[in-house]
């Protein structure tokens, strides 16, 4: 947005810029990903135009856009509340509005096409009058310049341009253009008047043009409306493509709903049963925007503000799709990052090779695909060697960087990987920090992974050479014992995902309680929620469940459910003050200047592998059920669990159902039993009792063990 133009013109309507999600044709390009913000109010590509519901009400004489009402009066949503369709809802008087907006391939990648469908409900007694405005301007969540702007009769809609950009299903009644050099003014301020100009042409030298299509309408008590847009998401200004036009035959409801059903198989490979419908919602929602980034193959931290590759992110969001059954996505995105020992806007960093060594060991174990290990088996070869590069380094060790943010192209560091190495540890760079504990603990997790892939492939030398490696870096870690929690990292990391502490050790949750006193909870008793580096309080959360903090997990993850980004839509930001890293929002007209980088992916992915936890999770070799359960979940009707979770053996389902007042009954179906059995870590009364076979099962240290045993197994739990 040009601060200039709003400095001049502050009574414009401008762009909420509060807050955006993106919408996408599967794996589009950044310049082809669709903008849309609070209200449903969109831009179909980067740099275009802004595209706008309003609405007229004669009787009061008043202008209804959503980029004035208060943002309580709009309730926006994921379709069914995981879909990539966006719906927002909102009131003009009498009339309820409801805009659903969704993207997708039209042919392909290249070709995307928006669909928007606009439906009025009239729910008071008396007829009203009203008309709705389509606005066209040059402003919007990811606006750009518009130099000419035309009503075409025969499209029902707008040249932009001069290319053929906005489609309406039916022409308008009436239709308006304007510009600042020809008539000084936004389209919005001649609506907000109520006056209808019918110049169906504008031009404007510096790109400043709007405009409008109006359809007057009455409507009865119980009466509804419908009216649908299509754009053709085109920055480049190319012509719609032929599937264009044949997508366009077919109704928008009809099209949103097929495009809806499409999305839900994808999505819905693991299905949550919960009776708190935001943990449910807020998996899957997360997915979503983690999809939405993904770019060929390649997932991204955030359209726009970071239009590259980032290692570091991309192993927590490619290992949130694994365990969401999506490896569709994460296998092309794993492939791409086997050659990048290295990769991300800071520049080469020492934590990367114990990063994706561990992620390859996630993946093989939960894909049981060892033709593919085998394959990727020379990557993981030279990830060692970089551990034990860096582990024995005696100056400083550099490698040329690519893809770096401007910012940091002049920075001394921008190729420095690691210094010295100290006391076997490596003295490496992460984020400009030097965080010992971290770094090193990702390059003990990648070395037990690459040891466990080595087993497995008949590499029995190297496994044993890895493992001797791994086990002296695990006693260096230990002798720096009290670098831990000196790094906000460290608390993100130590127990998952790197393993690195063990979670019965006294020191470890010593640490663990003197960082919540300190950070998250404060003498009032209230929680303070991490103010820039949101994935590190959910990170923060993970390793407080594998300590068997419940309350402090679901503290985390109620704080998060409440404090959305984007309200109702399940996606959250890096954090505030956190800005435009690349500074290409600054070449859009809508989103700057902007303080927050939304949707996130590595907040996102946390947030997907978080509640996943909740409810399943490796343990060595036994599988914990449970362990992040509300206890008066336990005790609703609809039950509780979740179905084809893939784990390392296999899928999972799990299903806790009441059959009587305090009694239910637990179904755990595995497709391979884990070796040490599963443990019920659910939030038991004191006095419950849990019965296999009709014997009972001793709790032990707040777990109740069971056996591995083919086939489902079937437990009654009393409650009472």
């Amino acid at each position: 947005m040009s601060d200039a133009m709003r400095q001049r013109y502050p009574h414009w309507i401008w762009p909420r810029a509060d807050s955006h999600i993106v919408l996408s044709a599967p794996r589009s390009p950044d310049v082809f990903k669709v903008f849309v913000e609070p209200g449903g109010s969109f831009s179909p590509g980067v740099a275009t135009f802004g595209v706008s519901v309003w609405l007229w009400l004669p009787a009061e004489r008043r202008l209804v856009a959503p980029e004035l009402l208060p943002r309580e009066a709009l309730r926006d949503r994921l379709l069914g509340g995981i879909l990539p369709l966006h719906r927002s809802r909102w009131r003009a008087g009498l009339l309820e509005v409801d805009l659903r907006l969704g993207v997708e391939a039209c042919p392909d990648e290249y070709h995307p096409a928006a669909t928007l469908l606009a439906r009025l409900y009239h729910r008071g007694r008396q007829p009203v009058q009203a008309t709705v405005l389509l606005v066209l301007r040059s402003c919007g969540p990811a606006g750009g310049s518009i130099r000419a702007l035309a009503y075409e009769p025969e499209i029902g809609g707008f040249l932009v341009n001069d290319q053929p950009l906005l489609f309406g299903a039916r022409p308008a009644a009436e239709a308006g253009c304007v510009s600042v050099d020809r008539d000084g003014l936004d389209i919005g301020e001649q609506l907000r008047r109520g006056e209808f100009h019918h110049q169906a042409r504008a031009s404007d030298a510096k790109g400043w043009c709007s405009g409008y299509l109006a359809y007057p309408l009455t409507l009865e008590p119980g009466g509804e409306w419908e009216m649908a847009w299509d754009c053709p998401v085109a920055p480049s200004g190319a012509q719609p493509a032929a599937e264009f036009t044949a997508l366009r035959e077919l109704p928008a409801a009809r099209r949103l709903e097929a495009l809806a059903d499409r999305w839900r198989a994808e999505l819905e490979q693991v299905r949550l049963h919960c009776p708190d419908a935001r943990v449910a919602e807020a998996f899957h929602g997360s997915l979503t925007h983690l999809l939405m980034a993904v770019v060929g193959a390649q997932p991204r931290i955030a359209t726009l503000c970071y239009p590259l590759l980032w290692l570091r992110d991309t192993v927590y969001i490619i290992n949130a799709l694994d365990k969401a059954g999506l490896t569709d996505w994460s296998r092309p995105a794993l492939d791409g990052l086997l050659e990048r020992i290295f990769a991300g806007g800071f520049g080469p960093e020492a934590d990367a090779p114990g990063e994706v060594l561990w992620l390859l060991e996630q993946h093989v174990r939960l894909t049981g695909d060892l033709a593919w290990a085998a394959r990727a088996w020379p990557w993981v070869v030279a990830r060692v060697a970089w551990i034990q590069r860096l582990r024995r380094a005696t100056g400083p060790v550099r490698e040329p960087a690519s893809d770096l943010l401007p910012r940091a192209r002049l920075h001394p560091e921008a190729d420095l990987v690691a210094e010295a190495a100290v006391d076997g540890l490596i003295n490496g760079r992460m984020d400009w920090h030097r965080p010992l504990f971290f770094v090193n603990a990702f390059a003990l997790a990648g070395l037990r992974g690459a040891t466990w892939l080595a087993a497995q492939l008949g590499h029995h030398e190297e496994a044993a050479a890895w493992a001797a490696e791994a086990a002296e870096l695990a006693t260096a870690l230990r002798g720096a014992r009290f670098e831990l929690g000196r790094n906000e990292r460290d608390t993100a990391a130590a127990i998952w995902p790197t393993g690195a502490c063990d979670p019965g050790d006294p020191t470890v949750r010593e640490v663990f309680e003197r960082w919540w006193h300190q950070h998250r909870w404060d003498n009032r008793g209230v929680y303070r929620g991490e103010p820039r580096w949101r994935y590190f309080e959910l990170g923060q959360a993970h390793n407080l469940l594998r300590l068997g903090m419940r309350e402090r997990t679901l503290l985390t993850l109620e704080q998060f459910l409440r404090t959305q980004d984007a309200p109702g839509l399940y996606a959250w930001a890096e954090g505030d003050l956190t800005g435009d890293p690349t500074g290409d929002w600054r070449l859009v007209r809508g989103w700057w200047p902007t303080s927050k980088i939304l949707p996130h992916g590595w907040s996102c992915a946390e947030l997907a592998l978080l509640v996943r936890d909740l409810f399943l999770y490796e343990e060595g070799e036994a599988l914990v059920i449970g362990a992040g359960l509300r206890p008066e979940w336990l005790l609703h009707p609809d039950g509780v669990g979740i179905s084809a979770a893939p784990t390392a053996w296999g899928r999972v389902s799990w299903e806790l159902a009441l059959l009587a007042p305090g009694q239910a009954q637990l179904s755990i179906d595995c497709a391979a039993p884990p070796p040490g059995g599963f443990r019920l870590r659910l939030p038991l009364p004191a006095s419950a009792v849990v019965e296999l076979d009709g014997a009972g099962i001793r709790e032990v240290d707040g777990d109740w063990p069971l056996p591995a045993l083919p086939g489902p197994v079937v437990v009654t739990v009393s409650l009472l």
